[in-house]
C-alpha cells in the first residue's frame, strides 16, 4: 500500500512538472539535460528526443560567458540558484529573457545528484519594464527641458521628485531637495502650519484646496527671499500612497509688469506724479470722506505763466524740464496726505485734506515764492518761471468736487489777469 501511494505521488508529481506553464529541465551535476517538459519543449524548439542528454550550456548563448559553469559550481558546493533574470537562447538562435532558478536535487542519503532548473519567459513583463522606462525618460526629459518648476512629494510632503526649473526657481539642487520635507524649504514660516493641515488631509483622501486649482501664493528661496508663484496641483495614487504633482512658475515678472501697467494707468509718465483720471478718482474720495465728517478740504489750482512762449523759445525738450521742476518744487512744500496731480499740459492741481482757506493760501504761497526763486538751468545760462495759483475751499459756495474745481479755476485766471506770478482765491 504504501509504495502504491508512493507511486501515486509521483506520478501526480511527474503530471505536474509535464504541464507546468513553466520551462523545467532536469539536469546532471555534469550538465547534461535527463527531463525536458512541455513549455521547455515549446519555449526552446527541441523536441525531448533532440535535447536529451545534451549539455545544459547549449540552451545558454555565448555573450553569458561563463554563466552555466558558475551555477554548476554552487550546485555542486550544495547551494541553489535563487530567482535572478537572464536570457536563455532557442533552437533558430533566437534570444528571450528568463526568471531563472535553479535548485539542487538530492538521493534519499541526502547526497546532490542533479538540479532542477526552473524557467520562466519574461518577455511581456521586459516589453512592459522597457515602455515603462521610455515613458519615464520621456517625462523626464520633458521636466528636463520645463520652464516651469515641477515637484512631487508624497503624502507625508517630503520630496520625491525635483526637476531643474526647481533647482534654479529655488536654489537648491536635487541631491539637497529629496526627501525633504517641502514646507520646510519653500513655504514661508507663517504660512507652513496651515499648509501643513492641509497636507494631513491630503494624505487621507488625495484631496485639498489646492488640488485641481490654480493658486498663488508667495514661495521661499533658499536664501529666504520671497517671490510670486502660480501653483498648480494634481493628486495620484501609487501603491496605495497620495502623491502630489506641483506645477510651479515664478510670476515675479508677471507681477512687475502688472505692477508696471497700474502705475502708468494712474501716474503721469513725465513728471512722476498722479495723471487727470487718478487724481480726480482719489479726488472725490477725499470730498465725499470730508463731506462725511465735516472735515476742512481745500484745493489750489496752478499753471505756469507764459508756458507757450517758453516752449516756442526753448523747445518742448526744455518745457518738460520746467513741469519737472515745478513738480519737485511743489512736493517740496506739500505733505505726505495731499493729492497731486498733473491735470494737462502746463496745469496741475493739489487736494489738500484737512486745510482750511488760509492754510491752503499759505502753501500756494510757498509754492509760487520757491519757484520762482528757482533758476532753471540751460546750457547757455538759467532762467526762471513763475506760476500762477487759484485756491477754493470745500463748503456751501462750493459743495461737489466740479464746483469746486471751477472755483479754483476761476480764481486761477483771475491771478493771471491780475498780472501773473500770484495766487487768488475763490469766492
Amino acid at each position: 500500500t504504501l509504495l502504491r501511494r508512493t507511486d501515486q505521488r509521483r506520478i501526480f508529481l511527474a503530471s505536474i512538472v509535464e504541464n507546468s506553464r513553466d520551462m523545467i529541465v532536469g539536469q546532471t551535476l555534469d550538465g547534461a539535460i535527463v527531463s525536458w517538459n512541455k513549455s521547455a519543449e515549446r519555449a526552446f524548439g527541441y523536441k525531448p528526443q533532440e535535447i536529451i542528454g545534451r549539455d545544459i550550456s547549449l540552451l545558454a548563448p555565448p555573450e553569458l560567458g561563463d554563466e552555466p559553469a558558475r551555477i554548476a559550481r554552487q550546485l555542486a558546493q550544495g547551494v541553489g540558484v535563487e530567482p535572478f533574470d537572464t536570457v536563455r537562447m532557442r533552437k533558430n538562435g533566437e534570444r528571450f529573457p528568463v526568471s531563472l532558478t535553479v535548485s539542487p536535487i538530492r538521493n534519499d542519503a541526502g547526497k546532490i545528484i542533479g538540479a532542477s532548473a526552473i524557467a520562466r519567459d519574461i518577455t511581456e513583463r521586459k516589453a512592459m519594464e522597457e515602455a515603462l522606462r521610455e515613458r519615464e525618460e520621456r517625462i523626464r526629459a520633458i521636466s528636463r527641458a520645463s520652464l516651469d518648476a515641477i515637484v512631487v512629494i508624497d503624502d507625508a510632503g517630503r520630496i520625491d521628485f525635483w526637476n531643474p526649473a526647481a533647482e534654479g526657481m529655488f536654489g537648491y539642487t536635487e541631491q539637497e531637495a529629496l526627501g525633504r520635507e517641502v514646507h520646510e524649504l519653500i513655504t514661508p514660516p507663517d504660512q507652513r502650519e496651515a499648509a501643513r493641515a492641509g497636507m494631513a488631509a491630503f494624505a487621507r483622501s488625495g484631496q485639498g484646496l489646492v488640488v485641481n486649482n490654480i493658486l498663488n501664493f508667495m514661495a521661499m528661496r533658499k536664501d529666504g527671499s520671497l517671490f510670486p508663484v502660480e501653483r498648480a496641483v494634481a493628486s495620484l495614487k501609487l501603491g496605495g500612497r497620495w502623491y502630489a504633482l506641483g506645477s510651479l512658475r515664478d510670476q515675479t515678472e508677471r507681477k512687475q509688469a502688472e505692477d508696471r501697467l497700474r502705475e502708468l494707468a494712474s501716474v503721469d509718465e513725465l513728471t512722476g506724479i498722479f495723471n487727470r483720471r487718478r487724481f480726480l478718482e482719489l479726488a472725490g474720495q477725499a470730498v465725499d470722506q470730508a463731506k462725511r465728517y465735516n472735515r476742512p478740504l481745500s484745493l489750489i489750482m496752478l499753471d505756469v505763466d507764459r508756458f507757450k512762449r517758453v516752449n516756442d523759445t526753448y523747445g518742448h525738450d526744455f518745457g518738460d524740464v520746467v513741469l519737472k521742476t515745478l513738480c519737485r518744487t511743489c512736493r517740496s512744500v506739500l505733505r505726505e496726505v495731499d493729492v497731486f496731480g498733473r491735470l494737462g499740459g502746463e496745469e496741475f492741481a493739489v487736494l489738500q485734506p484737512e486745510t482750511d482757506l488760509s492754510g491752503a493760501m499759505e502753501a500756494a504761497e510757498r509754492i509760487r515764492r520757491i519757484q520762482a526763486a528757482t533758476p532753471i538751468p540751460r546750457a547757455d545760462g538759467q532762467i526762471t518761471v513763475t506760476i500762477s495759483l487759484g485756491v477754493a475751499l470745500l463748503g456751501p459756495a462750493f459743495p461737489t468736487l466740479e464746483a469746486l474745481l471751477k472755483a479754483a479755476d476761476e480764481a486761477l485766471y483771475a491771478a493771471k489777469r491780475g498780472g501773473r506770478n500770484r495766487v487768488e482765491r475763490a469766492g
